[in-house]
């Protein structure tokens, strides 16, 4: 058994929790009938594939989605939006564009593999990912994945024990799958696949064709890690031409389209790149599609892209770059004083060069990940969660959590989302005084405490003064706890190196 496969084994490792097993096998032995025509000892299932149209960002495009028996899988959309994910049967990786690859964690990782493999059949093998458990007296059921926290009810139809349709638990996104005319014959597919998002546009895959893959098997392995869409020129100075403002944020002034429009907000808490309806309007940049934005503050709202040729910064050199539009950067050109803000960039920058920021200082350095020297860096895990780096951080009571490393956040040092709050008891007791804050996407209240410490990065501050949403702030997500501002370390230099997945720190020189 390869290495891989043993991975595997040890994921799926059988445990089906506290279930009675004589009133719950019934309805997984149908399900593996009526899906793969034998039970549960039946012999081994085939690759199968679905390929047809769908949508995504309001384009349409051609997917094409493989599931491999194992658990592994590789899904490819190709339009006017170029995106693939891959899971190996350890790590979920994507790729967009001809961007580099990077790899999913936390609950965007837990998304992925969970309805993937919901859609291939596996919430109906005892030895699958899932602790499964009946849901009431209907045939339904109850999803968890075993290594993981993601929770979900897969309703199933009474006649043909088929899904017909998968609900994620609340706190994990409550979003809905509806699963529609399966094949007739074993093994079987769905012919239209539904998916409706807790916010956001309803996106459906219809499906032109499901077969069992009898060619040679896909790569599984992780996408590229090549920039094809981005070049440095080793004569240009790494170090950018910055301004530091008093709340401690940083501003860059990039060329878009060989022009330069002004001061960009530089921000690691940023997912995508931003830019304000009068500059992309100047550029005559074209509109195309939409996203939903997020942020503290408030829940996403829908926004167009809107279509660069170029950006320069620094050394650095994107082709073809996607803009989120915003209709202004109110907050941005308040922190000015009198200049406007053009727009922000984040995600697009950090993910395809080595980011060297100096937050005390003002300093921000961009290098060629092929050819930076990491002599003097000391070096920590980080998870890139929704497109944020995000570090494994210890507190009062020996407690732990994932913190979003936000250089935007200016000189605030931890912030605790208000669920992650509730959940750990930090607005139970003395609590300071409530005060009004703006994120990213309006107002929210916050309040002020005093842990005994609080330790990230081998930095550890005791005591250490924290802040707490109040109120519901547009961040639901049973894994991220919080931000870290740049304000909690100090006089250090955070390197980012997204495409090895981990943040560094070094002496100020």
């Amino acid at each position: 058994m390869t290495t891989t496969l043993l991975l595997i084994a040890a994921l799926w490792a059988c445990s089906s929790g506290e279930v009675e097993a004589d009133d719950l096998a019934p309805l997984l032995d149908r399900g593996h009938e009526a899906l793969f025509g034998t039970g549960g000892e039946g012999p081994a299932r085939p690759t199968l594939q679905l390929s047809g149209g769908t949508t995504r960002h309001g384009t349409r495009a051609d997917f094409r989605w493989t599931f491999d028996p194992g658990g592994r899988f590789l899904r490819e959309l190709r339009g006017q939006v170029l995106e693939r994910e891959v899971f190996d049967g350890e790590h979920a990786w994507r790729e967009e564009g001809r961007g580099p690859s990077w790899r999913l964690a936390l609950l965007e990782r837990e998304r992925l593999l969970a309805e993937s493999w919901v859609i291939a059949g596996l919430w109906c093998l005892e030895d699958g990912p899932f602790e499964v458990a009946r849901a009431g007296e209907g045939p339904a059921l109850e999803l968890r994945l075993k290594d993981g926290l993601w929770r979900g009810t897969l309703e199933l139809d009474a006649d043909t024990g088929l899904p017909s349709q998968l609900t994620v638990a609340e706190d994990f996104g409550g979003d809905r799958w509806s699963f529609e005319d399966w094949g007739a014959d074993p093994p079987r597919l769905p012919g239209r696949l539904v998916w409706t998002p807790a916010q956001g546009a309803e996106r459906t895959f219809e499906v032109r064709d499901a077969r069992v893959w009898e060619r040679r098997p896909p790569d599984y392995a992780r996408p590229r890690r090549s920039r094809g869409d981005v070049h440095f020129a080793p004569d240009t100075p790494a170090e950018l031409d910055v301004r530091r403002v008093e709340s401690g944020h940083l501003f860059v002034r990039p060329r878009v389209n060989g022009e330069d429009l002004g001061w960009f907000l530089f921000d690691s808490g940023l997912g995508g790149s931003i830019i304000t309806a009068a500059a992309a309007d100047r550029l005559e940049l074209p509109a195309w599609g939409e996203t939903f934005v997020g942020g503290f503050g408030g829940p996403p709202a829908p926004a167009p892209f809107r279509q660069g040729l170029a950006l320069q910064l620094g050394p650095l050199l994107l082709e073809y770059p996607t803009f989120i539009e915003q209709p202004d950067m109110g907050k941005a050109d308040a922190m000015l004083e009198g200049e406007t803000c053009a727009g922000a960039l984040g995600w697009d920058v950090f993910l395809r060069a080595v980011v060297e920021v100096d937050p005390a200082a003002g300093d921000v350095c961009l290098h060629d990940p092929a050819r930076f020297d990491d002599a003097g860096v000391s070096w920590q895990e980080a998870a890139l969660h929704w497109q944020v780096p995000y570090l494994r951080a210890r507190f009062e009571g020996e407690r732990s959590g994932w913190f979003g490393l936000d250089t935007g956040a200016g000189g605030l040092t931890v912030l605790f989302h208000h669920q992650a709050a509730a959940r750990l008891g930090l607005l139970d007791g003395e609590v300071g005084a409530s005060q009004e804050s703006r994120g990213a996407r309006g107002s929210f209240r916050r309040a002020e405490r005093e842990l005994a410490w609080f330790e990230v990065g081998g930095r550890r501050h005791a005591p250490a003064r924290v802040h707490l949403s109040l109120a519901e702030d547009g961040e639901q997500d049973p894994y991220a706890d919080g931000f870290l501002g740049s304000g909690f370390f100090g006089g250090q230099v955070f390197v980012f190196d997204h495409q090895g997945s981990r943040v560094g720190l070094r002496p100020r020189d």
